[in-house]
This record gives structure tokens, sequence and C-alpha cells, in this order.
């Protein structure tokens, strides 16, 4: 198989002294690899303890990125960064040719690694390719890199673009402002627009709404910015799947916790005009409240009681996890109530023999009474409120009857 072959050259290459001769092979080497990212990274980290060779690939890498027209080529470039090794030590030695140290420091490889991924945020990159790039570069690139306010056009690009990528782009914008101290006089409008009840429902949620609460955790944030997120979460709320309603009440609540004016004014019951309960009061939350989920409806009745003197943690759960637990708690009072009822196989020989002579003696209309009784005994353990087995099938179409 070629990438095997070229794995193996790579082990080659590696135990060369002369770093040219890797520099004019490596191309070759590259090319017999296939597009699987698996055999792409084991390729790179036959290379991850020589980072003086890494440093001079990116520098003959760099200025070619902007010659990268096709999408074959584009994905190439994007893979290989996307597995170079970042450097583990301050100072990696490596011998040459001329037998003298080459010294490489960490500094010089995040230096290098910079320079190739600003080159690449110049491309005209698909949106799937956006969508691999950005929360690689936003969630593990921007805290190692050297003056990441260079990104600020490449992340204002792609989240000018809406959709996904405006989410996605949004934390690596938020670092820009408090590390960096940017400026985006709309920021607080741009993140509202972004609130929508679509993200409840794709694999970044937990991500987004974490962000959405710790942009709304300073205390200068002004209250009418935090009245309409508060709003704009509750109406998103009535929307969302049960798996992200439970944090969104936590959050909601953390939030009016946090702010205490905003609490004052979504729910001020002794003035109706102050709250001014038409337009801005939270009613949403006491729709929850008739949830048929009983965690959800609990967790909905803070809106009627007081406030806590502190905040809550949020958990998340996935909606297999929610249904595990339901299941498995019907599950558990099913069979309680199982265990409640008598074990008819413990019934003694001879105690059928005494009720078979009992019935003998008794009435015919007593006993078809007795009968129907011990039917509808064997009957509890079906609940009253759900359909037989049989209830849609054709024959007992006629025997139908509601309780």
């Amino acid at each position: 198989m070629k990438s095997k072959k070229a794995i193996l050259d790579a082990k080659r290459l590696s135990g060369q002294d002369d770093v040219q001769v890797i520099l004019n092979d490596m191309k070759k080497v590259s090319d017999e690899l296939s597009d699987s990212s698996e055999e792409l990274e084991q390729y790179m980290s036959t290379f991850a303890e020589f980072s003086d060779i890494l440093v001079i690939t990116l520098k003959k890498l760099t200025p070619q990125i902007m010659n990268a027209t096709t999408e074959e080529c584009k994905w190439k470039i994007i893979w290989f960064l996307r597995f170079h090794p970042m450097p583990s030590s301050a100072a990696i030695c490596s011998p040459n040719k001329k037998g003298k140290a080459l010294k490489i420091v960490k500094e010089l490889c995040y230096e290098c690694m910079r320079k190739a991924w600003l080159e690449v945020s110049g491309l005209q990159l698909s949106n799937s390719m956006l969508l691999f790039v950005v929360p690689h570069f936003v969630e593990k690139l921007m805290d190692l890199l050297p003056s990441t306010e260079l990104f600020s056009d490449f992340l204002y690009r792609t989240f000018n673009s809406g959709g996904y990528l405006a989410v996605l782009s949004l934390a690596g914008i938020f670092k820009l402002i408090v590390k960096n101290n940017f400026e985006h006089p709309n920021f607080y409008s741009d993140v509202y627009s972004t609130i929508s009840s679509n993200i409840c429902y794709s694999n970044y949620a937990q991500k987004f709404f974490s962000l959405i609460d710790l942009i709304l955790s300073s205390s200068h944030v002004p209250v009418y910015i935090i009245v309409a997120f508060l709003k704009k979460l509750s109406r998103v709320l009535l929307y969302s799947p049960l798996h992200c309603q439970l944090p969104l009440l936590t959050s909601i609540k953390n939030i009016l916790k946090r702010h205490e004016v905003a609490h004052s004014i979504l729910l001020n019951r002794e003035n109706p005009s102050v709250s001014v309960a038409l337009t801005i009061l939270l009613w949403e939350i006491k729709a929850i409240q008739q949830h048929w989920h009983k965690k959800v409806a609990d967790k909905a009745q803070f809106i009627d009681q007081k406030m806590q003197d502190h905040e809550v943690g949020v958990v998340w759960q996935t909606s297999e996890q929610i249904f595990d637990s339901v299941f498995n708690k019907s599950l558990a009072k099913l069979n309680s109530m199982e265990s409640t009822l008598p074990d008819n196989s413990s019934v003694s020989q001879d105690d059928d023999d005494d009720q078979e002579e009992q019935d003998e003696y008794e009435p015919e209309e007593k006993r078809v009474r007795f009968g129907n009784h011990k039917k509808i005994v064997g009957l509890n353990l079906i609940n009253e409120k759900e359909p037989s087995n049989s209830f849609l099938s054709f024959e007992n179409t006629n025997k139908l009857w509601c309780s």
C-alpha cells in the first residue's frame, strides 16, 4: 500500500543528517499519502521529535500556500497544518550536516505556525473547510499562537457570512475583545442575532450557550441588554428540545440572580407598570411550568420563589441520557409494583384443592362474581391510561371503550 510505503520512507528520511535531503524528498513522500486523516497523523507523528525539520518545512510551505487554487490542494494544506505537532519543550536540538546544534525555541515554532495559518485564512475557503478550520483555530490555536489579532479580519468575515459559521466564530471574536482589547460597537447586537432555536439541535449547543452565559457575566452590561437576552433565551426555551431546556432554565436563573435590576424589572409583581408585563414579562417560564417532564416543570418554579443567594451549576445531558433516566425510572417503578403482588406460583396444591371444594358449594351467581374479580386483579399490571397490545387490531375495533 502506498500510504504504508510513505510512512516507511518518512522513518528513513528522519534518520538523515542532511536537512536539505529531507526537504527535497518530503514532497514525494507526502504525495504518496492518501487522504486518510489517520495515515496523515501517523505520518506527522514520525517527525514529532524533529521540530527543526518541521519548522523548516513550514518556512518552505508558507510562501506557496497562496498559490493553492484547487479544493484538493487546500484540503491537503489544512490537514497538514491540522496534524502538525506542537512543540513540547522550550528548545529542541537536532544535528545538521556540519555537526552544529540547531537550536529552535518554542516561540519560533509558534511563529511559523501562525504565519502558515495566516496564509490559509487569506484563501477562499468553502463552508465545509470553514466548519473544520474555525473550531480548531478558536479552541486550540488562539491561546497558543502569538499576535492572534491578525486573524480579526478572518473571524469577522466568517461571522458576517451568517448561519452556523457566525456562531462558530463568535468565541474567537470574544477572545479578541477580552484579551486584545478589540472594539466592537455592535457586538451585543450581533450576538443577539445569532441566538436561535436551531442552535439547540446542533452539536455545539452547549458551547454556544455557555459562551452566552459568559458574555452576560459582566456587571457592566447595560440592563436593557440583559433583559433583551433573557427574553430571547426564554423564547428559544419554548422551541428547544428536552436536553436543552434544563440547562437553559438554569442559565436564565443564574443571569437573573447575577443582575438583580433585571430581575426586579422582569419579575415585578407589585407594580405592573415597572414590569411592563405585556412586552417583557417572562411568561415563557410560566408556560414551561406545565411541561410534561417533571424536572423541567419543577425547574421553572424558580420565578415564583425567592431567588437564591448563589448561582447553580449548569448541567448538560444528551437526549439519550435523559431517555435512559426516564426509562430506568419507569422500569424501576414497574418492578416495585410487581414485587408487591402475590406470587401465584407459591400457592400450595392443598390450598388449590380447598378452594375447589369451596367453589362446589357456592351458588353459581356468587361463583361468577368471584371469577370476574380474579380477572380484574390480574389486569392491574396494565396501566389504565395506556392501550393494550390489541388496541389497534382490526378484530377488536368494535370493542373499543374509554375509561
